[in-house]
């Protein structure tokens, strides 16, 4: 395994513990996935995804985090309300029962001005944490420029 993506599962499980505490959340999973394959894949992940979520691929703008990749912006979704822009392939393979997903694109730190998405980094839950979770985003910076410098390292 690459010593990278050990690194990345750290950076999740720390940023869902901090999250957790701040949102009074008791579930949240965190992924990060990565554009290398011209799809979305997942490279990183906490514990609660099952061995066909892990499959999932996406296409730009497909799922907040295909949206957060096309659009360079945070994507959002209360699932209660908002339909799923994935394949209904992809979908089955989704756990039912969630409530929200961000998705937060993860810039190449070495091309700042360009803004050129390496991946993103995706929190859900099955709680109705929207807006709260949506107000938290801006205070997790720090961590996304620290998993975009180990997504680029890792060269995945």
């Amino acid at each position: 395994m690459n010593g990278y993506v050990s690194e990345m599962n750290a950076l999740l499980g720390e940023i869902k513990t901090f999250l957790m505490k701040n949102l009074g959340a008791k579930h949240l999973r965190l992924n990060v996935m990565s554009p290398k394959t011209s799809k979305l894949q997942m490279i990183a992940y906490t514990d609660g995804f099952d061995s066909e979520e892990v499959k999932i691929s996406l296409s730009k703008g497909q799922g907040c985090s295909g949206k957060a990749w096309n659009t360079k912006m945070e994507a959002i979704s209360d699932l209660r309300k908002d339909v799923q822009w994935i394949s209904d392939e992809d979908q089955k393979r989704v756990k039912s029962g969630l409530s929200v997903i961000l998705s937060i694109p993860l810039l190449d730190p070495d091309e700042p001005k360009i803004k050129k998405v390496i991946g993103t980094m995706t929190i859900d839950s099955t709680e109705n944490v929207y807006d709260a979770l949506k107000k938290a985003a801006p205070v997790l910076t720090p961590y996304v420029q620290t998993m975009a410098a180990l997504v680029k390292k890792s060269g995945l």
